[in-house]
């Protein structure tokens, strides 16, 4: 019989499914997004931090020459690490997303009033993202609590998008 954690979990992967559908939709349409220059080389490294209820918590890194690591903690299918190597057209939608972002714009942090977050919604988790594409190396925490009154320009909301985009986009079957 399933639980209340069964139906929180189903719902919230629902509401995943529905973001990424919208991610991807923002991300096929270009009219929407500057699109900078694609990187020849690029590392991610994603964290998704845990919150109060069943956000997965999970880790993923993933470059350019096609290596893959998932390490699942909490509300994921999947607990453990898995290796894998990812096809040139998952590398190239990677770096398609990472390319709709301009890096240099961005603050390092998005997390506190300082940051411009004047509301928050306690216990949510964050997610880090740290990107080195062609000798540019920057590291971005949003805490998915924030809620800003006046969004920031650039909006910390697309390195949410592209973060959920990635993870969706290579590791839909762990999540």
């Amino acid at each position: 019989m399933p639980t209340s954690i069964d139906h929180r979990t189903n719902r919230f992967r629902c509401v995943l499914l529905i973001a990424a559908l919208c991610s991807a939709l923002a991300l096929a349409c270009e009219c929407h997004q500057t699109t900078y220059a694609r990187a020849d080389h690029f590392e991610v490294l994603l964290e998704f931090t845990p919150g109060r209820g069943a956000w997965p918590v999970f880790e993923l890194e993933v470059s350019s020459d096609g290596f893959l690591r998932y390490t699942g903690s909490q509300h994921v299918r999947r607990v453990g690490e898995v290796r894998r190597e990812i096809d040139d057209q998952a590398a190239a939608a990677v770096s398609d997303a990472l390319a709709t972002i301009d890096w240099s714009a961005y603050s390092d942090m998005y997390s506190s009033m300082a940051d411009g977050c004047q509301l928050y919604r306690n216990h949510q988790p964050s997610v880090v993202m740290y990107v080195e594409r062609d000798g540019m190396a920057r590291m971005i925490t949003v805490y998915r609590g924030c809620i800003f009154t006046e969004e920031p320009t650039p909006s910390p909301a697309r390195i949410l998008e592209v973060a959920d985009y990635i993870s969706r986009l290579l590791i839909a079957d762990v999540l």
